[in-house]
């Protein structure tokens, strides 16, 4: 029996009273201005259609909307559930499109709009609001055509695009009903607006009357004379989003050059109206302090701005190069938000070091399953006692003799799911996150965890925990061996992968869950820290 299952065995009754209980009001989200994410390498690549590494077939929806299928997609569609997430590209030709997915490594279906030159024909189709839901089923319908189980439906979906598709994007987000479906949005130096003097971000104090390398775009307006900047009616929907990217809920990438352009609002521009107008500052980068900003690139990093799942880079380079460089990193892009699942690393997880800085831990109350809440730098304390729950519960478990805490395990309960260790000193059954999940959520998890056949979690048959059903996380990555020569780094790297493990449940909770179920929410660093200090004793 391993370490996590004696241990499981006798302190599964305490994970279950944190579950039960209401948040205490003294818990709150932290954040901070660091990012460990870090932007790729930005140059003009060779790309050509005679020359591609992509595998797969293509069928043409309509004359301009191509549906791609990857080798291997039909392992993407969920056992059971036959959730399927679909990317969807705006503004390259499709044989591009295709390798760029395949070269980011998605196996999933790619639905890919080439509609022309100019916002203008990106917009018009959008404009009518059942358009991009027609294009779903569409699309849907064609899946299972082409193979998949007959319960298949998209339940994720994701939107990049380069220069003048942000017309469409611009389209869909102004569609709440979109918005909830759409995880994802990376725009490759693809933002621009009309400029007007009502702005709320002034990027010009004159208008530039001397022509630049780029061209005027159709469908936007010329500037008007004195100080402007990018329509607010343009920018909102790319704003909200932008917000509900930094609360958590979404991710949202905007890679730009340093193109000015004459008549209308730059990718520069509309990326500063999008950074004020959700508060923030942008970082400059060092020359020299990333692979992306070494010296001598032709389009390096010169800015950044992380929070939550937003980020906006700013590369340099003013041609047309820098716009085609831009585009031609689509892939990599994608690479970077994924290779850190948990994306916003602000500062490290909470481990045993925290509780070094003088917190008063009163020895355990007498009765049974208390829980006890401590927050960081303080003294205030908490005590609720409530009765073992009694409804079905699962576990999820992945053992990693080098990180801080060693094993973890995923709870999930009738009303909430908890991430916590599973030992016994220094911290015990330590909690690192946790989310309320609703009815809808709680019975879909039920029906799929109780008939799952999938091969990320394996059934954990040598437990007896009554009320739980256990299982263990297959594939999972593991911290670096601490050693002198990584200590200071050692802590954030067992943060990165105790995130990136926990997504990849939570990601595999999401497609075992029943077609139309609310998806299950991916934290971020910042959200598993939230807590500071949260201990459950007995």
């Amino acid at each position: 029996m391993s370490r996590f299952q004696r241990m499981l065995v006798t302190d599964i009754a305490c994970a279950a009273v944190l579950l039960a209980a209401d948040a205490p009001a003294e818990l709150a989200e932290t954040s901070g201005p660091i990012s460990q994410l870090e932007p790729p390498t930005v140059m003009l690549r060779k790309i050509s259609p005679s020359n591609l590494e992509a595998r797969g077939t293509s069928i043409t929806l309509e004359t301009s909307a191509t549906l791609i299928f990857p080798e291997g997609w039909r392992d993407t569609v969920a056992t059971g559930t036959g959730s399927l997430k679909l990317t969807v590209n705006f503004h390259t030709q499709p044989w591009f499109a295709g390798e760029e997915h395949w070269r980011r490594g998605a196996r999933n279906p790619m639905l890919t709009f080439y509609l022309g030159e100019g916002s203008t024909v990106y917009k018009k189709p959008f404009l009518d609001t059942n358009y991009f839901q027609a294009m779903l089923e569409k699309s849907q319908a064609a899946i299972v055509a082409q193979g998949a189980p007959a319960n298949t439906a998209i339940r994720d979906v994701e939107l990049q695009s380069f220069s003048a598709g942000y017309g469409s994007v611009r389209e869909i987000l102004k569609d709440p009903r979109y918005v909830r479906i759409i995880s994802t949005v990376v725009l490759a130096d693809s933002l621009y607006s009309s400029l007007t003097t009502d702005a709320l971000t002034i990027t010009r104090r004159e208008v530039l009357t001397t022509a630049t390398d780029m061209p005027t775009t159709p469908g936007l307006d010329v500037a008007p004379a004195g100080p402007c900047g990018p329509d607010p009616s343009q920018m909102k929907p790319f704003v909200e989003f932008a917000r509900l990217a930094m609360k958590g809920d979404k991710v949202f990438l905007v890679a730009h050059s340093d193109i000015f352009t004459r008549n209308y609002g730059s990718t520069v521009e509309t990326a500063e109206a999008l950074i004020e107008g959700v508060g923030g500052n942008r970082e400059h980068v060092t020359t020299g302090s990333l692979a992306a900003a070494a010296p001598g690139l032709d389009f390096p990093l010169i800015s950044r701005y992380d929070k939550g799942g937003f980020h906006v880079w700013g590369y340099g380079g003013n041609n047309p190069n820098a716009h085609m460089a831009v585009a031609r990193t689509m892939a990599d892009l994608w690479r970077a938000l994924e290779s850190f699942p948990g994306r916003q690393p602000e500062v490290p997880l909470i481990i045993a070091t925290t509780l070094e800085s003088g917190l008063a831990l009163e020895p355990p109350g007498s009765k049974p399953f208390q829980t006890r809440v401590l927050v960081h730098e303080t003294t205030s304390q908490q005590s609720i006692s409530i009765s073992s729950p009694t409804q079905e519960m699962f576990m999820i478990y992945w053992e990693d003799e080098r990180a801080n805490d060693g094993t973890f395990v995923l709870v999930i309960h009738p009303n909430r799911i908890l991430l916590q260790s599973a030992h016994n000193n220094p911290n015990p059954n330590f909690v690192y996150w946790y989310a309320d999940i609703s009815t809808e959520q709680y019975e879909g998890l039920c029906r799929g965890l109780g008939q799952y056949k999938g091969r990320i979690f394996a059934d954990e048959r040598t437990l007896n925990c009554p009320g739980y059903k256990v299982y263990e996380l297959s594939k999972y990555s593991k911290a670096p061996w601490k050693t002198e020569r990584n200590r200071k780094t050692w802590i954030l790297e067992c943060a990165r992968v105790v995130a990136e493990n926990l997504n990849s449940i939570l990601t595999e909770l999401n497609r075992v869950m029943p077609p139309g179920a609310t998806p299950l929410r991916k934290p971020y660093w910042t959200e598993l820290i939230g807590f500071n200090a949260t201990l459950i004793t007995r």
